[in-house]
């Protein structure tokens, strides 16, 4: 199954997902961009598919 981050902007990038826990939304999550940036996001919406999960974020406040 592929896991998928979708920023505000629309760009989308694989994540390994915590194998002990669900992510659910509204879940504030500290995501370690390609870049080495830390970014801190939350949850907007679940998409899942067939063959993949896609989680929407937005900024965190």
């Amino acid at each position: 199954m592929r896991n998928i981050l979708v920023f505000p902007d629309g760009t989308e990038q694989d994540f390994m997902y915590p194998p002990n826990r669900d992510i659910e939304v509204g879940e504030t999550l500290v995501v370690h961009m390609l870049d080495d940036s830390m970014q801190i996001m939350r949850v907007t919406h679940i998409e899942k598919k067939e063959r993949e999960i896609r989680y929407y974020l937005a900024l965190a406040s």
